[in-house]
């Protein structure tokens, strides 16, 4: 983490989500990389908003919602007294757990946090694979089209880098005659005159810029393809589960 990432960071919000996720401040990575880097974290900020999310999180509504998300609740963030929280959250989860919502969730990426009664769980698993193969499948294809894209600009850049190389190596070698004299003896001495100084200066930098994009793409493309490969390692493994009505 650089400390102009950090700076770019508002505080307030940050502090906000990490309680509407019941997560404690000191388990925030970022936060702590930030301190790691000394960079300016405004403090109070970040405390008023994780208090002001902490006040909405143990809303029994937000226990509702979380559940009906599928997510878990943390019911140590909200004093003892916790039963009514408890019990909107189940409501919420019962909910989520309906085997039709299970088809939609799995579609929209939703990953499966085994929050789910057992006594739907198998239902509710059945439709959400459906729905979770659907999503990866889209994910693949949508990956694959970044990387044809990545291809493209890359061998574009290729073609103009090249050109800019040949620039540089017929660049004309114009040069200034220069004579020093020292008494009665004449010394010549030639000097590339600055315009060609600079053309190749500038040739050079492109060149460079240039290539740090095409490596750029590369990284990039690596990282999209170990993702491609691992949505169809997962495909594998959801559809070796059997039928719900086999189950």
């Amino acid at each position: 983490m650089k400390r102009k990432e950090c700076e770019k960071i508002h505080w307030y919000n940050r502090g906000f989500e990490n309680a509407m996720n019941g997560k404690r401040l000191d388990s925030d990575s970022e936060i702590q990389a930030c301190l790691g880097v000394e960079a300016l974290i405004r403090h109070d900020q970040l405390d008023q908003g994780f208090k002001a999310g902490m006040a909405k999180y143990c809303l029994k509504d937000t226990a509702y919602q979380k559940g009906r998300e599928g997510v878990f609740f943390n019911f140590e963030f909200c004093g003892q007294n916790t039963n009514a929280l408890r019990n909107r959250h189940t409501e919420g989860v019962l909910a989520f757990c309906d085997s039709k919502n299970g088809y939609r969730v799995g579609t929209r990426g939703y990953e499966y946090k085994n929050i789910c009664p057992k006594s739907l769980e198998a239902k509710f698993l059945s439709q959400y694979r459906k729905g979770r193969i659907v999503y990866l499948e889209s994910q693949i294809e949508s990956h694959q089209s970044q990387i044809r894209e990545l291809v493209r600009s890359t061998r574009d850049m290729k073609r103009k880098q090249r050109n800019l190389q040949s620039q540089l190596r017929y660049l004309p070698r114009n040069r200034v005659k220069v004579i020093e004299r020292r008494s009665k003896d004449k010394i010549v001495r030639y000097e590339e005159d600055d315009s060609t100084n600079m053309e190749r200066d500038r040739l050079n930098w492109e060149i460079r810029r240039i290539n740090g994009k095409i490596q750029d793409n590369d990284r990039l493309e690596s990282r999209l393809r170990q993702k491609i490969g691992s949505f169809k390692s997962e495909i594998r493994s959801l559809k070796f589960y059997p039928p719900e009505s086999e189950l």
